[in-house]
């Protein structure tokens, strides 16, 4: 683990008008194991179809 500061991002797929949607139930592109732990682990976790407009337009 790194000692220094760092970030996570996890971008959760979920705008099927833009991109593939990624989640749970899926057959490709299982999220689970990331959306349980991803909170916790102190992991960013944004939802594409809700968050996205809100990201800057550099990480877009």
């Amino acid at each position: 683990m790194n000692a220094g500061p760092s970030f996570s991002l996890l971008v959760h797929h979920t705008d099927t008008d833009r991109e593939f949607a990624y989640d749970r139930d899926r057959h490709v592109g299982q999220l689970a194991r990331g959306l349980d732990e991803g909170e916790g682990r102190g992991w960013l976790i944004v939802d594409m179809a809700q968050d996205w407009s809100r990201m800057p337009r550099a990480v877009r």
